[in-house]
This record gives structure tokens, C-alpha cells and sequence, in this order.
């Protein structure tokens, strides 16, 4: 599935570097993180989310370096925390 054209919400599954005092406000259950993932998600970068596709859009949300990305369970791994991945249910 290709992701960069999927608008997408990250819901936080834990905190894995701050013990729940995350200094970005962003906390288990949180699921401000949103967006379209216009590169793609690739193991190594952060991954920056766009409100919208077009090209002259800027990120309005970012995570930490991806770790790994399961793609059947739709887990995100990234340096700091853990995100279940959903698809906007009109994309």
C-alpha cells in the first residue's frame, strides 16, 4: 500500500524514552499526529505529515527517527515512541 497519499493518524501506544513525560505534550491516547506522509514512511528519517498534498503545503506534525513499521499490524516505531497507524476512513 502506497502511504503517501493516505491522510493518516498516529494514535500514541506508549512512550518509550520520556517515562510519560514526553517534552512535546504528546501522551498515550493522544492522536494529534496526522496527516499526509508525502515521502513515505522509511526507516532511518522522521517521518513529516502534511495537511494536504498539494506541494507548496508544510509539515504540521513530525515524529522522532523511524525504527520500523509494521505494516500488517500498522505499528510505528520511532526513537521515542510507539503509534498505531489508521487510514482516514474517506481516503
Amino acid at each position: 500500500m502506497n502511504m503517501k497519499d493516505k491522510y493518516i493518524i498516529l494514535t500514541k501506544l506508549s512512550d518509550d524514552a520520556f517515562n510519560g513525560s514526553h517534552p512535546n505534550g504528546i501522551y498515550v491516547g493522544n492522536s494529534s499526529i496526522q496527516g499526509y506522509p508525502r515521502k513515505g514512511i522509511n526507516i532511518g528519517e522522521q517521518l513529516f505529515l502534511h495537511p494536504s498534498l498539494k506541494i507548496d503545503s508544510s509539515p504540521n506534525a513530525w515524529t522522532s527517527i523511524v525504527e520500523s513499521f509494521d505494516k500488517k499490524k500498522m505499528i510505528l516505531k520511532t526513537k521515542n515512541s510507539t503509534y498505531k497507524i489508521d487510514i482516514r476512513k474517506d481516503e
